[in-house]
């Protein structure tokens, strides 16, 4: 009994130690080298942004307020009802009511506070969008 024991102990621990699976290919290991992590580059962070003073951001409210204004194309003002009206932009608007206009690639949504035969005052933009073009 001990005959026939022993050499399947033997064969046993010898396929144990030698780990290797039947099915794998001849002269296979299994030892395959671990795949190389591709290089990431480092991404440089970016400098914090500058706050801006209130003067400065009076200055360029005042820059887009002036680009705005060349672009409103007003065509005509008439007065009706002791109100005035003007045609901007290919619509009729009277004072308090509300204008769309795409400029510096935003889109401004701008209230008019007063309106003159000569002269269009707006509500500064209150939020811009970017434009959709």
């Amino acid at each position: 009994m001990n005959r026939i024991l022993f050499p399947c102990i033997w064969i046993s621990l010898f396929c144990v130690l030698e780990a290797r699976d039947p099915f794998w290919p001849i002269d296979y290991t299994g030892n395959t080298p671990a795949p190389e992590a591709p290089e990431v580059e480092a991404v440089p962070t970016p400098e914090p942004s500058r706050e801006l003073t209130d003067q400065e951001l009076r200055r360029l409210a005042e820059q887009e307020a002036s680009k705005i204004k060349e672009i409103l194309d007003r065509k005509a003002t008439a007065v009706f009802g002791g109100r005035v009206h003007a045609l901007v932009n290919g619509k009729w608007v009277t004072a308090g009511d509300s204008l769309i206009v795409e400029a510096l690639g935003n889109t401004y949504r701008l209230q008019i506070i007063t309106l003159t035969t000569d002269n269009i005052e707006l509500e500064p933009h209150r939020s811009a969008e970017p434009s959709s073009n």
